[in-house]
């Protein structure tokens, strides 16, 4: 902008202009002016992400571990009737709330369907289901922190705690990196297993977050080796794939051995 000033300035002497002091800025009118306060309100634009894709894969991994671990919570609150663990858990996901903010996917593999005695069913429809946002699981779980206390008669214990992870799940400290895991919801039918063949970049870690309303069988292979096989209602796993090829695939089952129909939900970065 000075060199365009700078060229101004010496055309107008050259020819011998004199130059006068620029009219104050008009103030805006009406509409005009609406635009204006709109434009003051207006947040920043955000900062541009100049992680890696590895760096990006890498934060995705550390959330869905996150995402594990308060799932673990809720059900130690549920088994233990401790509201301080609901806190816990409702600060674990309201921070993933803030962590993951329009960052979240579907996880679009779609499962072979097998039966007890392991025979694929062919044409077997698998129905995704709408996951509950973090906040509202969050918010969710301080309810229920609240809930407890007052029966157990702990309410002035426990409402502070709930008051100030309301206000900044954080606390002190620095926040979570930022990432997007991808998610599935899926009912199970009592005796089915659904199978995932799903590829893992080698360049970072691997991490597969597991929670479901029933315990299940949970297992990951890839090719003989079995990196995990448990009956869990909540789980987490991470792991670095060998890296002597760019990606790696993984078979993922989920078998429900209970005589319910079950849901559960699958998280991998």
């Amino acid at each position: 902008m000075k060199v365009f000033a700078r060229i101004a300035l010496l055309a107008a002497l050259a020819a011998g202009v004199t130059l006068a002091a620029a009219p104050a800025a008009q103030q805006p009118k009406g509409k005009d002016k609406a635009k204006e306060k709109e434009k003051e309100k207006a947040p920043p634009a955000p900062e541009p992400d100049t992680r890696s894709e590895e760096e990006k894969t890498a934060d995705t991994a550390k959330v869905v571990e996150k995402i594990a671990d308060a799932y673990k919570f809720m059900e130690l609150a549920e088994k233990q009737k401790a509201p301080e663990m609901y806190v816990g858990a409702g600060r674990l996901f309201l921070q993933l709330q803030k962590e993951t903010e329009k960052r979240v996917r579907s996880l679009d593999e779609k499962p072979e369907v097998q039966t007890a005695d392991g025979k694929t069913v062919a044409g077997a429809k698998v129905d995704s289901e709408n996951w509950d946002s973090f906040d509202a699981i969050g918010k969710e779980c301080l309810d229920k922190a609240l809930s407890l206390a007052n029966t157990q008669g702990s309410v002035n214990q426990i409402d502070p705690l709930v008051k100030a992870v309301s206000k900044d799940p954080y606390g002190p400290g620095e926040r979570g990196a930022a990432g997007g895991p991808k998610i599935i919801v899926r009912p199970i039918a009592p005796g089915q297993t659904h199978v995932y063949t799903i590829a893992f970049i080698t360049a970072t870690p691997g991490a597969i977050g597991f929670a479901s309303s029933v315990p299940m069988r949970c297992q990951m292979q890839t090719g003989e080796y079995v990196h995990f096989n448990q009956v869990v209602r909540t789980g987490q796993y991470s792991w670095q794939p060998k890296r002597n090829e760019a990606a790696r695939t993984y078979v993922i089952s989920i078998h429900n051995g209970t005589n319910a129909v079950g849901q559960y939900r699958l998280f991998t970065n």
